[in-house]
């Protein structure tokens, strides 16, 4: 009798011991509650999201909001990709891209953001930034110019306005799409100093002549600049750079004849003018 009396007690406490603890909730990691915050706060701006990618970033797992990517380790987010998310209302990049401190891309196309760019100086390992198609109308970001690992820019159907300003060519840039707003304005000789693979400045107002510069471009592989008011002529050190793919100048108002490099690579079908 008394050894069932222990028993039971045994399996009294047995049975009641996982019915007494309760379930401990692990916190997130401090950056990705920083991120966590900054989204939904951002998302609070959004009155449409037709593709329903905001409505998702509820709850405390970031990582599964739609568009979000997380690193590796789940500790901060890397990347948002909105591209055609047709997100509308009152939003804008600050006070919400700045935030996202870890963060490595910000693809936001085809969506309803207007305002100025933020200070993304503490963004250190941004690469890639796409605003385009979207209702900028300031002058050139230069908040850009503090990004130090920013390697791909497109801002292109927008209104951004005024000159392209040197420091653009000052940049770590590989990829530069700048074309459909409406820049002004003489191209910076500091062009030359540019690290630019791929540069589309199309559909501007950009006037002046094409400087010299322009030839000193390192890695220049394709260089748009049809539809715009530039003057005089293309330099012949331009065309006879090697690894031009294409160079487009049509719809200028160039005046000087072609030079026998600049001849060679038109026959080669890799300038029009």
């Amino acid at each position: 009798m008394k050894y069932l009396t222990i028993l039971s007690s045994l399996l009294a406490v047995v049975s009641a011991s996982p019915s007494s603890e309760r379930p401990v909730k692990r916190a997130l990691p401090s950056n990705l509650a920083r991120d966590t915050l900054a989204l939904q706060t951002f998302a609070k701006s959004v009155s449409s999201d037709p593709k329903g990618f905001v409505k998702t970033w509820v709850g405390a797992n970031p990582c599964a909001f739609k568009g979000v990517f997380c690193t590796r380790r789940n500790d901060a987010i890397e990347g948002v990709d909105i591209n055609g998310a047709h997100l509308g209302g009152d939003i804008h990049l600050t006070n919400f891209l700045e935030k996202l401190t870890d963060i490595g891309l910000l693809h936001a196309n085809s969506n309803g953001f207007s305002g100025d760019l933020p200070d993304i100086s503490g963004l250190q390992n941004l690469k890639e930034l796409d605003l385009s198609n979207n209702k900028f109308t300031s002058i050139f970001p230069k908040g850009i110019f503090r990004a130090p690992r920013l390697i791909y820019l497109d801002l292109r159907y927008n209104q951004f306005q005024g000159s392209l300003p040197p420091g653009l060519f000052h940049t770590h840039l590989d990829v530069a799409f700048l074309n459909n707003n409406r820049f002004t304005g003489d191209i910076s000789p500091e062009i030359g100093k540019s690290l630019i693979s791929y540069l589309n400045v199309a559909n501007n107002g950009l006037s002046g002549a094409i400087p010299e510069s322009i030839a000193d471009m390192r890695y220049l592989k394709q260089g748009l600049f049809m539809n715009n008011a530039l003057t005089g002529g293309i330099p012949e050190k331009l065309c006879a750079k090697r690894g031009i793919e294409i160079l487009d100048f049509s719809g200028n108002r160039l005046t000087q004849p072609l030079g026998p490099a600049c001849l060679a690579l038109k026959k080669a079908r890799r300038l029009v003018v």
